[in-house]
């Protein structure tokens, strides 16, 4: 598996990103945070991790897919199949692979 240094969090890119596309802004609005996060997530793989200890694995595809991205691009928000009621995660995502 990839060396530690190889993970960027998720959040971190989105704000570079951010800086990238809003340069000399100072404040980051957390919608648009939210939104580059979908973007870069349609362009390169992401990688979760349960605790410190454990090697990242890519995160599922099909979770990507039926969540959202809230807080900044720290959190991926899923709904239960029967119900419309979002739910938050608590497992932050690893980030991405540089």
């Amino acid at each position: 598996m990839a060396d530690e240094l190889d993970f960027i969090p998720l959040a971190r890119a989105a704000a570079l990103a951010y800086a990238r596309v809003f340069p000399g802004e100072s404040a980051r609005d957390m919608k648009t945070l939210d939104v580059l996060a979908l973007v870069l997530s349609t362009l390169l793989p992401l990688y979760q991790r349960e605790s410190e200890k454990e090697a990242p694995r890519p995160l599922d595809k099909a979770a990507l897919e039926e969540g959202r991205f809230t807080r900044g691009a720290t959190r991926l928000a899923t709904s239960p199949p029967r119900s419309r009621r979002w739910r938050r995660t608590r497992r932050p995502f690893t980030g991405l692979r540089r």
